[in-house]
């Protein structure tokens, strides 16, 4: 269960590739836009209302928060994301917005990896980089569906996963058994967001990294063999 993930131990997040593990894949967090959620939102509810107004803010900063500081705060966001999204008419998936619906863009990056980039088709990752899916930056990608900002979110968790698996130290048993939970973790939630979270969405936007979760998932599988591979040596 994603509420699982709460109750992981894991070590203060401190920036990739500076690890002993040398296989390990480097990631690189996806990025998104600030999105003006207090403004976007306030107008359906009451003027007078403060604290109603004040809870907007801090769920916008709660986004901020997530976008930087790491797993728990991820998970702090997609509650108050949960809330929100049953207390106001936002676009949930690919359905038209009808009259009153609320529209927010939800703008991402993908992720890179210079792995990923080299061993994709023409028409996967790589050619995403190079598309006009976004005027401005090619590698943005914007969409209205909340189940789109959510799987955003919850693939950066697993990036998470890959990042603290980067950090232990395979010399030692109990290095290595730690970097193997996190990287099987991260393996069990790309499955998660393949089978569960992409259904929400009916079309992904052309050359979205949200088409290369299955090669996610194998390299972590793949990783987390290694890494059991040197525990028992």
């Amino acid at each position: 269960k994603l509420s699982d993930l709460k109750t992981c131990k894991v070590r203060r997040e401190v920036p990739c590739g500076q690890g002993p593990i040398k296989f390990m894949i480097p990631l690189e967090l996806k990025q998104s836009h600030a999105v003006p959620l207090c403004r976007l939102l306030s107008p359906f509810v009451d003027p007078q209302d403060g604290k109603a107004l004040a809870d907007l803010q801090t769920f916008e900063d709660s986004r901020q928060q997530a976008l930087i500081n790491g797993m728990d705060s991820i998970l702090v966001y997609l509650e108050q994301l949960q809330m929100v999204s049953e207390r106001f008419p936002l676009i949930i998936d690919d359905e038209e917005a009808g009259e009153g619906t609320i529209k927010v863009a939800w703008t991402w990056s993908n992720f890179t990896s210079p792995l990923a980039a080299a061993t994709t088709s023409p028409t996967g990752l790589l050619a995403s980089l190079r598309s006009n899916n976004h005027k401005k930056d090619p590698t943005l990608f914007s969409h209205y569906s909340l189940c789109f900002e959510r799987l955003n979110h919850l693939l950066n968790l697993v990036i998470w996963f890959c990042r603290q698996a980067g950090q232990e130290q395979l010399e030692t048993v109990e290095g290595a058994k730690r970097a193997y939970q996190h990287l099987t973790k991260a393996a069990w939630l790309t499955e998660h967001l393949q089978r569960q979270e992409l259904r929400g969405l009916r079309s992904l936007p052309p050359g979205s990294d949200l088409g290369q979760l299955a090669w996610l998932q194998a390299a972590c599988l793949a990783q987390a063999q290694a890494c059991f591979i040197a525990k028992g040596q």
